[in-house]
């Protein structure tokens, strides 16, 4: 069987992406806490749902990612 080997790059790339969606995430909820007026332990009681969230844009971004590369591979 073959391993699978990931370049350092690609790690780091794929990281600082989902870093990224983390940080869209968390300041979401913080938009959130502020709009609708509620206390700021908001933001450690819902660190599950953030990070939930920030999977989801993680996933949405490596879809668009990968259209993108189809494109550019149909062309």
């Amino acid at each position: 069987m073959k391993d699978i080997v990931k370049k350092k790059a690609v790690l780091k790339r794929e990281l600082i992406i989902f870093i990224v969606a983390l940080i869209i995430a968390f300041a979401l909820n913080m938009y959130s806490i502020i709009a609708y007026q509620t206390p700021w332990t908001e933001l450690i009681t819902s660190l599950g749902f953030v990070v939930i969230f920030a999977l989801l844009f993680y996933l949405v971004a490596l879809v668009v990612r990968l259209v993108l590369k189809g494109i550019k591979l149909v062309k």
